[in-house]
């Protein structure tokens, strides 16, 4: 995934005033598709996937030319938006304003409750992208900072 942005919240709502959310991360995968990441330090609250799907929603909206936008502000310096774009289209061959409509959604995390699991394996089976990606950091006795990243495969409930 290549970052286009951190901590974006320039959202507009339909009625024209600005919305008062944050993403923590946008990216772009190699399909052109859009990836929201929603960061937390420790366990989820029960909301996130709400919130999640909210960003995504929003995301959808992106144009390519908006997208650029906001990753030549992300880029800073003397970064034009055509640069920009030319990066993203490099990074992802295929991109379009068509595929940046169905935006992927990563939520990562250090524990996730089972209302978070459930609602996301609720949301995965109809069709969702949504992954739950769980990290823990470690210190080594060498005073070395590891940091442990799994995917969760979501459990099922055994069938009566």
């Amino acid at each position: 995934m290549k970052v286009v942005t951190f901590e974006y919240g320039r959202w507009i709502t339909a009625g024209g005033t600005p919305a008062a959310d944050r993403l923590d991360v946008l990216g772009l995968d190699r399909a052109g598709r859009l990836v929201v990441v929603e960061l937390k330090r420790d366990r989820t609250p029960d909301i996130v996937t709400m919130q999640a799907i909210n960003y995504a929603a929003m995301a959808r909206l992106f144009s390519l030319d908006s997208l650029a936008e906001v990753h030549a502000a992300h880029l800073g310096g003397d970064t034009t938006t055509d640069e920009a774009l030319a990066q993203l289209k490099e990074w992802a061959e295929g991109v379009s304003d068509e595929t940046l409509r169905t935006p992927r959604i990563i939520l990562m995390a250090g524990d996730f409750g089972p209302t978070v699991t459930n609602t996301a394996l609720y949301l995965y089976e109809s069709g969702i992208d949504i992954r739950l990606v769980r990290y823990h950091l470690y210190r080594t006795n060498g005073g070395e900072t590891v940091l442990s990243v799994a995917q969760l495969l979501p459990v099922r409930c055994p069938q009566s």
